[in-house]
C-alpha cells in the first residue's frame, strides 16, 4: 500500500488476473506477473514477490523510456 499512495500503483492480487497468471508453466509461476496501465492508473498482479519485483522493474522501465505518458497496455509475461 506505500507504493500504490507514492506512485498510484496498486501491486496485488485482482480477480481479473486469477487466470491470466494460470496460464504460465508451472516452472515460471513464481516469477510472472500482469501488468495493466489503464488511462486510470496501473496495477500489477502476480502469484509470489519475485512477480511483483518483475512488474515493478518493468513499470518503472516504462516511466523512464515515455516519462509522464504512460501508453495503455496490457503486459503479461514470465
Amino acid at each position: 500500500l506505500i507504493f500504490q499512495k507514492r506512485v498510484g500503483v496498486y501491486l496485488g492480487v485482482k480477480a481479473e488476473a486469477q487466470s491470466a497468471l494460470e496460464t504460465p508453466p508451472a516452472w515460471a509461476r513464481d516469477q510472472a506477473y500482469l501488468l495493466k496501465l489503464t488511462p486510470k492508473g496501473a496495477w500489477a498482479a502476480s502469484t509470489g514477490t519475485r512477480g511483483l519485483s518483475y512488474a515493478a522493474l518493468t513499470l518503472m522501465q516504462l516511466m523512464r523510456a515515455d516519462g509522464a505518458r504512460l501508453p495503455c497496455a496490457t503486459i503479461l509475461d514470465w
